[in-house]
């Protein structure tokens, strides 16, 4: 979609089945780049990618959910921050949505010319989520350093902020109760017997309401064999 909206930009895709960048050469072609190195952060492979392939002057956009939720770190100084974020995650928790938000913050101010203002688009119900948030984590940070406390402790700032904390309260989502199912045979399975024959193993499954079938060869199964030697065994 952004291609087909601008040729010359440069897509990165981070989630939890991708990591790539994409970009067009000169020809049109469409060039992908695996984001896979084992002694470099994300940050730093998307950098020395674009600056390798002289792709700074082009747009660079950054997408997924997965990994970038989780606490990527995407802006690197060679780059700079971000220009601009697009959020529109309205499914996401409080804590999800803070966390997210978060990806375009950091110690970037010294970076110099290369550090602008991010200018976020997202529904005003998301921007008042992130502050609330914000405060919750400076009410912890400030007034409970170092102490152990409640869920209403940290949550203390919301019942303070009117309208905006309204906004959070509202989004606080109740775990749901796990249901206990019943136990299936694999869950109480933990003991083993051994038959000479398949059909004396079939009779024994019979006594506990399993059906088994006779199998078209007569060696055990793979699972029950010795060092991948066929057995009798069952």
């Amino acid at each position: 979609m952004v291609f087909s909206i601008n040729n010359s930009a440069v897509v990165v895709v981070v989630n939890g089945t991708e990591k790539t960048l994409q970009f067009k050469d000169c020809f049109g072609n469409t060039k992908t780049l695996p984001l896979t190195s084992e002694d470099e952060e994300v940050c730093e492979t998307i950098s020395r990618l674009v600056l390798h392939h002289k792709l700074q002057t082009r747009p660079i956009l950054i997408t997924g959910l997965l990994c970038i939720g989780m606490g990527q770190t995407l802006t690197h100084k060679s780059l700079g921050s971000f220009t601009s974020d697009i959020f529109g995650h309205l499914d996401l928790t409080n804590d999800q949505i803070y966390q997210l938000f978060g990806r375009i913050t950091g110690r970037m101010k010294e970076w110099g010319n290369k550090y602008v203002q991010t200018q976020v688009y997202c529904p005003t119900i998301i921007m008042n989520r992130c502050s609330v948030m914000e405060e919750c984590a400076r009410n912890m940070a400030c007034d409970h350093n170092g102490e152990i406390v409640s869920q209403e402790d940290y949550r203390e700032p919301m019942t303070k902020m009117g309208e905006i904390g309204q906004s959070a309260i509202e989004n606080i989502r109740i775990p749901k109760k796990k249901k206990h199912k019943k136990p299936t045979a694999e869950d109480t399975d933990k003991q083993y017997k051994v038959f000479d024959s398949q059909e004396s193993a079939i009779i024994f499954g019979q006594t506990l309401g399993a059906k088994l079938n006779i199998r078209k060869t007569s060696d055990a199964p793979t699972e029950l064999q010795t060092s991948g030697k066929k057995s009798n065994k069952y």
